[in-house]
């Protein structure tokens, strides 16, 4: 079978997780990201920078394939009679999925929930803590994804007619975007 590029939406891969329609290989290691790995991640994706290509294979053969480490609901599963199987790219798209559909992680044969911080401001990405919690213009981004760009502006209570206001907006919109 030929080898083909085909640029596709994250928000179509983060659903074929969801779905199991994409699924692990057996041989494919576990989840073994860090938090900062994770955070680094989404700078790259929010500044543009290149972040690397993800391998495919499509086949009928599933004796070999596990879904995802995410935390995922029970009874669901793989609705595709061919799934396609992620070779190279599994700590990304799994980290992105956990975030995007706000899911927590299986580490180690337990739960692990992973959020990353944004600061409106600044633009800059955290690993979510107390600190931000205290902090004025951090923005979860699990919160983000969940709720929506309005939701956020709601929150950090901006005066609309103040200049910046529109300079965050557009922040998180392209935050937002990812998905």
């Amino acid at each position: 079978m030929p080898i083909k590029l085909q640029n596709t939406e994250i928000s179509s891969l983060v659903s074929d997780i969801k779905s199991k329609k994409l699924l692990l290989p057996e041989l494919q290691r576990r989840y073994v990201w860090k938090s900062t790995q994770v955070r680094d991640l989404f700078d790259s994706l929010y500044h543009q920078y290149p972040s690397g290509q993800l391998l495919f294979w499509e086949t009928t053969d599933l004796d070999f394939a596990r879904a995802a480490s995410l935390e995922s609901p029970a009874g669901s599963e793989s609705n595709s009679l061919h799934p396609t199987l992620l070779l190279d790219g599994q700590q990304r798209l799994t980290s992105l999925a956990a975030i995007f559909n706000n899911t927590d992680l299986v580490v180690k044969d337990s739960k692990r929930s992973i959020d990353i911080a944004f600061n409106v401001y600044t633009e800059k990405f955290e690993v979510s803590g107390l600190r931000q919690s205290g902090e004025k213009g951090w923005v979860s981004l699990r919160e983000l994804y969940n709720n929506g760009v309005l939701a956020i502006i709601g929150q950090l209570e901006l005066d609309s007619k103040a200049p910046e206001t529109q300079a965050i907006y557009g922040r998180l919109q392209r935050l937002e975007a990812l998905n």
